[in-house]
């Protein structure tokens, strides 16, 4: 078993846009700190063949533990002999990353309001606040309590819509947290964003140890 890393997998952090809607699952959680899109390449020499896949993400959660994800749409997304092998593979490679394996099906990212809410934020992934929207959301929460998606909203932007997409910008940019359990709204409750730890174990730690003599 070969893992290749740096094959072009693209990441989400607190600094950067989500590639994809299915991310935004992870984006909005605030015990989720970083996500890598296909985060490797692995090879498997088989009796049969050679067997070349790629995991469709990884997560890495506040207290440090990696997911390796392999998502799906449903169950029967799971069936056939191809892809319970490179799941099966995927297993194998997360243990060897010391990570979990995660076969995630769409009905397991959440309720329904929170993947209704998620389809809603998926419109606004390519927004970019600016720092002065971005200190404008830091002062609001550090001044008060009880904060609404409204309230930032009006105070982003002198109209309720423009007001509402920047808001979401900042949602999907990690400067605040909303409630997603309730549908989004002027009343949904905003908090700060958890701060990322300084000091976390990387995905590919391991491949660098050195070996046991």
């Amino acid at each position: 078993m070969r893992i290749e890393t740096g094959c072009g997998a693209s990441d989400m952090d607190a600094d950067r846009r989500p590639i994809d809607s299915v991310m935004l699952a992870d984006v909005v959680r605030p015990d989720i700190v970083k996500t890598l899109a296909y985060p490797f390449r692995l090879t498997v020499l088989t009796p049969d063949t050679v067997a070349i896949s790629r995991p469709g993400r990884a997560r890495q959660h506040a207290d440090g533990i990696w997911d390796i994800v392999d998502p799906r749409m449903d169950g029967s997304a799971c069936a056939g002999d191809a892809v319970r092998r490179d799941m099966i593979h995927h297993g194998l490679a997360a243990a060897a990353l010391g990570a979990r394996h995660v076969v995630e099906t769409r009905d397991a990212i959440g309720s329904s309001i929170f993947r209704a809410n998620l389809e809603r934020l998926a419109i606004y992934r390519t927004i970019v606040p600016t720092h002065s929207q971005q200190a404008i959301a830091q002062r609001m929460l550090a001044s008060r309590s009880g904060l609404t998606l409204g309230d930032l909203a009006d105070a982003l932007h002198p109209h309720p819509s423009n007001g509402f997409t920047i808001a979401f910008g900042l949602v999907i940019g990690r400067f605040v947290s909303v409630d997603m359990e309730t549908v989004l709204g002027r009343d949904s409750l905003i908090s700060p964003t958890p701060p990322v730890p300084v000091r976390l174990p990387g995905l590919f730690d391991r491949l660098r140890m050195p070996r046991a003599a």
